[in-house]
């Protein structure tokens, strides 16, 4: 999904199949050749746009690596309409990790299970904050914009990633998400796991129209939100 009005993606829906998910890394990522998509989206990001500044890394919503198992999948994660405004020690510190984690948990648990990985990956205007007790809350703060202006290409407020391993008869065998604010840092501490059902309460608070008055997360397998179904990728953080 892409939002015209804001010149980027709100979200981006895709698979890891079982047989994908042992091809990681086979076609080895060089030199990045991004593009605007001609298919009539006016507003869109360009090589000028990021050129122009040094903030801010070209965050992909579906990643390179993820879809590395082709030249034309890997070659079809490098458009415009596939990135946004990403804080690069964010790009590449905590969000970078969890990609790897979630690539990990493709290969090594839920391919083993005979499942394959869906995965949606998006944008959200609110920002998230962890009381002393460690739990989470959804603050509104809306869109920020790159400069220079003239582009008007929103810059997100946090990201986020729901997965949910289904093996085709037995169903869903296991679902996460995760959210992270897109602020200048490396540290994990702005990373956090959460449940389904939790992220798209965090969602509906950043919505801003997008979706309507409800979300739907793996709308055709409702035990994606089964609590039974969390796994986590990684320990959470020590405080």
């Amino acid at each position: 999904m892409f939002d015209l009005n804001y010149g980027i993606p709100i979200y981006s829906a895709y698979v890891v199949t079982q047989a994908q998910a042992s091809q990681f890394g086979t076609v080895k990522r060089t030199k990045d050749e991004w593009r605007q998509e001609p298919s009539g989206i006016t507003h869109q990001a360009s090589d000028d746009a990021y050129e122009r500044q040094t903030t801010y890394a070209k965050g992909h919503l579906l990643p390179a690596e993820t879809y590395s198992f082709t030249d034309g999948h890997l070659d079809s994660t490098f458009t415009y309409t596939n990135a946004v405004p990403q804080k690069t020690k964010f790009n590449s510190g905590a969000w970078s990790q969890y990609e790897r984690e979630i690539r990990n948990y493709a290969t090594l648990t839920c391919s083993t299970k005979g499942g394959n990985l869906f995965l949606i990956t998006g944008i959200s205007e609110a920002h998230i904050e962890q009381d002393k007790a460690g739990a989470l809350n959804a603050v509104q703060k809306g869109l920020e914009f790159m400069k220079p202006s003239e582009y008007n290409i929103a810059i997100p407020r946090s990201m986020w990633t729901a997965g949910c391993c289904i093996h085709p008869t037995a169903g869903a065998l296991g679902a996460f998400a995760v959210i992270g604010n897109n602020l200048y840092s490396k540290s994990a501490i702005n990373m956090f796991q959460t449940t389904v059902p939790q992220l798209k309460g965090f969602l509906l608070t950043g919505v801003q129209g997008f979706g309507g008055p409800a979300i739907a997360l793996f709308p055709g397998n409702p035990k994606c939100s089964d609590p039974a179904k969390q796994v986590y990728l990684r320990p959470a953080p020590s405080k």
